[in-house]
């Protein structure tokens, strides 16, 4: 969904109530209706974005994946303009799940570095 925009069966996947344990400050929805934002914005700000699972795995109610996340920022992200540079980051996603559909999840991904990539870095 983050590579293509495409929502529309999010709700086959994700509880409408999920809760998000690192979410972005841009981002004032929650649930299932605050991923569907986060999946918009990054969408606009990032359309050639590729996703790489590096390894998958899983373990009771949980799963486990380490990624790559690439893409060139050539649309805006809210009000800001596009700076037209790559980012290339790697990131872990945990996510635990019931009845078939996610409900928490937790991300970790390398933003001191994105932030240099986006020439954003703070001094």
């Amino acid at each position: 969904m983050f590579e293509t925009g495409d929502i529309d069966q999010i709700h086959k996947f994700v509880h409408v109530d999920m809760m998000e344990h690192t979410p972005d400050p841009l981002i004032v929805q929650t649930g299932i209706e605050g991923l569907k934002e986060l999946i918009r914005v990054n969408h606009i700000a990032f359309p050639d974005l590729k996703i790489k699972v590096y390894n998958i795995s899983g373990e009771g109610d949980f799963i486990y994946a380490h990624f790559n996340w690439a893409a060139t920022n050539t649309g805006p992200i809210r009000s800001a303009e596009p700076t037209m540079r790559s980012v290339n980051i790697d990131g872990v996603d945990i996510i635990k799940v019931k009845d078939g559909k996610i409900v928490e999840h937790w991300g970790y991904w390398d933003a001191l570095k994105f932030l240099n990539q986006m020439g954003q870095a703070p001094e």
